[in-house]
């Protein structure tokens, strides 16, 4: 079902939801004051709270190993060799997988292959009534030539017993009479065994919920067990079945059936509030949730006072965006808000769930002192291979609360943020694989993003190389970038951002590479993936051409920048980007032209190094731009820069902090925020020498005045390992 929006005064939703909406109000707790730096003096800015979706008053990141709060769903994995196995032909059981301990599910021909499945659910008392659940599957392939429909069922019994050959699937009775039919058209992908990729089931909450209201449930010898049963119904003679991993395959590395439990409403958004695209008067919310839904925002300039109100959404489709555009704000001003919510089928007469209270700045005008946060490479998914490293994961939450703590008008991330492009551990083969990339990093940044708009600045990893582009809806570059569009609300040209133009089929607008003002300073972000069609180097699998002159912004994108940057008559001119059109060249077979470098590879002059697009110069140092580049008028691209007088160019790519001047811009390369040894990263690779070079983890911390930008390295340590928070390293332009 489509969504409706109904532009409705809020009092007339008041009366469709019945006045106790009213009752019980929530606010998040206040969390820290941020403290920020801009021209030369503290200055105070409105607080930004760590605080869950949940509201109701503890901190969604309370520390290294603190519990989460009740927005996180609950998760149950097989737990012994007896709780998962396929039946074949109904007739013989295969506790340790059909073959090569791996379950089959479908039909090959004659023979049909079943799956039984038993969770723990230690979390679930007898009458609970969950509103979504479903069967996550570690995939490891399958044929499809047509469809495999397969049946699940729970075993309605208060204390189902382990799987065996005289308690198969076929022999375990009664089932509920509650069922879904799930029908898989497409065959699936084979994860890797460290970072295995889950396909999902249809609902199964309703089958939960008719074991939960079994009498006697959960009191037997068993306790708290749900079993189901998955049968094939599609029709002898056909050749449809996938393949999923078997607790004994995977009982060392990852669990191969995770059955994940939505208690209430609120659970189901794997994507809770985003901020992004915010402009002088308007700011749009990003949600993402698992159900149909009924959906709007509440707001006002005052906290605890909600003025005004969006569009009522009503009936939302599942797992596709929601993008909530407030609109008609003033500019340069605090507003607070909050999302409220209710499951569409409900009638009507559903319980009303409201989300924290957050806030957020309109546009700065001109004069006005303000903060903006910077982080790079964050690299989650890699941390969440099994086994998961914990510390870098509870090391990149303790940088989220640093970069809350500065309570910044918004956050920029330099890419390589969820690794769609990931080929040491497998690309995503999928649009909803690449999307669950995406939303890993979500289950974090949303704890902080609901009050501090997020940009995403397109990295090596976000998979949206031109050399990937077929030209096919399947392809990594046009999956990756839909995914990135789905759940990261970056900015498309409008009355307040200007940027890339070209639509895409089957992706529309890129959104990879744009612009906008604030305050005293012009914000450029760059994209130099898309027009680089030829992979330069060897790393991720395949060979490349070995050319550096193939990294290119393209003229499209050039011509952009340099329009862009001539234009603005901001005082301080800011540029974003992952990497240098440019490559620091070592020797390595793997890293030389993987865009590797700062000013090193920025000019020959500095290092010996040729600077290719960047800088112009070939592996003599000649010029050689305007061979290399015909009909580009402006100049090597850091000429450009110079010429224009942008005040700092921020990269990441390399995981370390260097800050670098060469003909009087600032070459920022951005520490990443979560690696726990504290190292240097790529410093050899890239060539760093020159400037302040400082190890991780951390963030950058730019504060912006009329008269001067400060730039703070603040470090990020775990209890015990260094003064986290503290400033390593601060410099000031003037």
């Amino acid at each position: 079902m489509s969504k409706r929006v109904v532009p409705i005064l809020w009092l007339t939703w008041i009366s469709l939801f019945g006045c106790a909406y009213y009752v019980s109000f929530q606010t998040g707790d206040p969390g820290p004051e941020g403290v920020w730096r801009a021209g030369g003096e503290a200055l105070r800015s409105r607080s930004v709270s760590t605080q869950s979706f949940d509201g109701g008053g503890a901190a969604a990141l309370g520390g290294p190993g603190a519990a989460r709060q009740r927005w996180h769903r609950s998760r149950w994995g097989i737990g012994c060799d007896e709780d998962d196995g396929t039946e074949f032909n109904d007739a013989l059981w295969f506790g340790s997988g059909y073959q090569s301990s791996l379950n089959y599910l479908g039909r090959i021909g004659p023979d049909a292959f079943d799956a039984g499945l038993r969770f723990t659910v230690d979390r679930l008392a007898p009458d609970d009534e969950v509103v979504h659940a479903r069967l996550r599957f570690a995939a490891f392939g399958g044929e499809i030539t047509s469809a495999a429909n397969l049946l699940i069922r729970g075993i309605l019994l208060p204390d189902p017993a382990p799987f065996s050959q005289a308690q198969r699937p076929s022999q375990t009775a009664p089932k509920t009479q509650s069922s879904v039919l799930w029908t898989i058209d497409e065959p699936w992908a084979t994860g890797d065994p460290t970072l295995p990729f889950y396909y999902s089931s249809p609902d199964v909450s309703k089958i939960i919920n008719e074991i939960l209201a079994l009498p006697g449930w959960g009191q037997g010898a068993e306790r708290r067990k749900i079993a189901f049963t998955i049968d094939d119904v599609s029709g002898a003679g056909t050749v449809n079945y996938v393949v999923f991993d078997d607790f004994e395959y995977g009982m060392n590395v990852t669990t191969p059936v995770v059955l994940e439990v939505c208690e209430t409403v609120r659970q189901t958004f794997l994507g809770r509030e985003m901020l992004g695209r915010i402009s002088d008067s308007s700011v749009v919310i990003n949600l993402y949730s698992l159900i149909e839904i009924d959906v709007a925002v509440e707001y006002g300039t005052m906290s605890g006072v909600y003025t005004y109100n969006s569009p009522l959404y009503i009936d939302h489709p599942a797992k596709i965006p929601i993008e909530i555009t407030l609109n008609d704000l003033a500019p340069d001003q605090d507003y607070f808000y909050r999302v409220v919510f209710r499951r569409s089928d409900a009638g009507g007469s559903g319980d009303i769930g409201r989300g924290a209270e957050h806030s957020f700045h309109t546009q700065r005008a001109r004069a006005q002192a303000f903060t903006f946060s910077v982080q790079a490479d964050e690299h989650l998914l890699s941390h969440y291979r099994l086994p998961a490293d914990r510390r870098s994961i509870e090391l990149y939450d303790t940088t989220l609360r640093n970069i809350a703590n500065d309570a910044p008008d918004f956050l920029i991330s330099l890419g390589d943020f969820a690794l769609p492009e990931y080929l040491i551990y497998g690309n995503a083969k999928t649009l909803e694989e690449a999307k669950e990339r995406y939303l890993i990093e979500r289950s974090h940044l949303d704890q902080i993003s609901h009050s501090i708009p997020f940009y995403l600045v397109v990295g090596n990893h976000e998979g949206e190389e031109g050399w990937y582009d077929l030209g096919q809806p399947g392809d990594l570059c046009s999956l990756a970038t839909r995914a990135r569009r789905a759940i990261i609300p970056n900015p498309s040209p409008d009355f307040f951002y200007d940027g890339n133009t070209q639509l895409v089929p089957g992706v529309g607008l890129r959104e990879d590479y744009y612009a906008w003002e604030w305050g005293d300073a012009l914000f450029v972000v760059l994209c130099p993936f898309w027009e680089t069609k030829s992979k330069p180097h060897h790393k991720l699998g395949t060979s490349g051409s070995q050319n550096g002159w193939d990294w290119t912004l393209g003229k499209e994108q050039y011509d952009w920048l340099y329009n862009r940057l001539a234009d603005s008559t901001a005082k301080w001119k800011f540029v974003f980007i992952h990497h240098l059109t440019s490559a620091a060249l070592t020797g390595s077979y793997y890293d030389d032209y993987y865009g590797r470098g700062g000013i090193e590879a920025a000019k020959f002059h500095v290092d010996g190094n040729p600077s290719f697009e960047w800088g112009g110069e070939d592996q003599n140092g000649s010029d050689v731009f305007q061979a290399m580049r015909p009909g580009w008028s402006h100049g090597p691209i850091h000429d450009l820069l110079v010429a224009q007088g942008v005040s700092i160019l921020f990269h990441g790519h390399d995981h370390l902090f260097a800050l670098q001047e060469l003909d009087g811009v600032v070459y920022l390369e951005c520490p990443v925020p979560w690696r726990a040894d504290y190292g240097y990263g790529k410093v050899g690779m890239g060539r760093y020498k020159n400037g302040v070079i400082l190890p991780n983890s951390g963030h950058i911390r730019v504060g912006v005045g009329p008269d001067r930008v400060t730039i703070d390295y603040v470090r990020s340590f775990l209890p015990g390992e260094g003064l986290n928070g503290g400033i390593a390293h601060s410099h000031t332009i003037r």
